[in-house]
């Protein structure tokens, strides 16, 4: 968690820091971002600009949607009742569709942040200028290639990753138009990763954070959420991931079960609500990450939930290239 640099026209109120585990009993607002500014335009300039310096990685939070009301064009001109959300869901409630760029990005900010670990971890070995001890894109005669399967909301994304040179990348996304030439530097800034690539004749900037599958971006224009999905094998080896792959729905943060809507024995598809969780005062239903029938069920309602425990368990897929 980062939170915007306090000043004289900037306060950041807030009863939580990095680490911290939000309880089932605790407020929604967890955070709150006070900004002065001469007049109406200036205060929104500054507001959307510290807005874009939160960075909040673990819980769900509405600094997207703030993003996108603070820049429509009638809250801009200060247009602004008590209907006005209702009034212009249809703008302000889009799903967001990640552009090119940004799954660009993630693939590179992955592959860079999996070189600077196992560099630091090559550092500490008894031989750290062993070439067998580094694991870089290197290969002789030929260029590297990995193919990364990432999922955004629902969205299921491809990127086809070469190694051509030292953090130099050819990137194609979704197996369609011309590979993109990435340049990507990945630094870290007093404990936040700052990722900037140069993709053709386009430099971007961002702050990346990587927890296990999980790639958080962090924009001027809001942060998303970009989830690897694990090799197959994995599953089959019992990996801790394994719930990335679709044998188990997990609780995405501590809560309450609310209602259990599910029971062993019944036939489930892709997306359809297995339990509703009370979290922060607000409902979050888990779903079915794919179709396939239930093989336990673990909670109950009034039930406590911690992070990431596993609340449905699915018959394992029959796969015939593990046969």
């Amino acid at each position: 968690m980062h939170t915007p640099v306090p000043g004289d026209s900037v306060r950041v109120e807030t009863g939580v820091c990095q680490g911290d585990q939000v309880s089932v009993h605790y407020d929604p607002m967890i955070s709150k971002l006070v900004v002065w500014g001469k007049n109406r335009t200036q205060a929104l300039l500054k507001l959307r600009k510290h807005l874009a310096d939160f960075h909040v990685a673990g819980v769900d939070t509405n600094i997207n949607f703030l993003l996108d009301l603070t820049a429509h064009e009638k809250f801009l001109e200060g247009n602004v009742h008590t209907g006005f959300i209702q009034q212009h869901q249809e703008q302000l409630l889009l799903t967001r569709t990640p552009k090119e760029t940004l799954v660009v990005q993630a693939a590179v900010g992955l592959l860079l942040h999996e070189e600077m670990i196992s560099l630091k971890a090559v550092m500490s070995s008894s031989d750290p200028f062993s070439p067998f001890s580094q694991e870089t894109g290197f290969r002789v005669n030929h260029f590297l290639k990995r193919r990364l399967e990432l999922t955004f909301e629902e969205e299921k994304l491809h990127a086809e990753v070469t190694y051509t040179e030292p953090s130099t990348f050819e990137v194609r996304v979704n197996s369609t138009g011309d590979p993109v030439r990435v340049k990507g530097v990945l630094t870290d800034e007093g404990g936040r990763l700052e990722l900037h690539c140069h993709l053709d004749k386009l430099v971007t900037k961002c702050w990346v954070f990587v927890d296990g599958g999980d790639v958080h971006l962090f924009t001027v224009d809001g942060s998303y959420l970009f989830r690897l999905t694990p090799p197959r094998y994995l599953k089959h080896l019992g990996s801790k991931d394994s719930h990335q792959a679709g044998d188990t729905a997990v609780a995405p943060m501590p809560g309450v079960v609310d209602k259990v809507w599910v029971a062993p024995g019944d036939s489930v598809q892709a997306g359809d609500p297995l339990m509703v969780l009370i979290a922060m005062k607000m409902e979050h239903i888990i779903r079915a990450p794919r179709a396939g029938i239930v093989a336990k069920v673990l909670f109950s309602s009034k039930d406590n939930v911690g992070k990431n425990s596993t609340v449905v368990t699915f018959q394992p897929e029959l796969d015939s290239e593990m046969q």
